[in-house]
């Protein structure tokens, strides 16, 4: 396999795998993107050594690799959103529970009483 097949099914996995991240995040797993991250460094490596014509080749597949990675980023952003929210509200009620709970001590009476 020539050196620009081998970068081109690199990007072509690389999409794929930001796919198969936003469908798992969408499921409410937890995704880890190092190996993701260091695999698009070997490419972004591999696509410098290329010849200036073979790289530009590459041009729609970036495109399209760029435009999932942005969707990633968008559905991540969204995540933390919405936990930031849920642990906002948590936080309220258990105020809100704890302002009402009986004290252990008993209930207080005003002093001089």
């Amino acid at each position: 396999m020539s050196a620009f097949a081998e970068v081109k099914t690199g990007l072509d996995q690389a999409t794929e795998a930001v796919d198969v991240a936003r469908e798992l995040l969408a499921g409410g797993q937890l995704i880890d993107l190092s190996e993701l991250e260091k695999h698009l460094e070997r490419m972004c490596e591999e696509i410098v050594s290329l010849p200036g014509p073979e790289a530009t080749q590459l041009k729609n597949t970036l495109i399209g690799l760029i435009s999932s990675l942005d969707g990633l980023a968008n559905s991540i952003s969204t995540q933390n959103r919405n936990i930031e929210s849920e642990l906002k509200e948590l936080s309220s009620h258990q105020k809100a529970a704890t302002a009402y709970r009986p004290s252990p001590t008993g209930p207080k009476k005003p002093p001089g009483k």
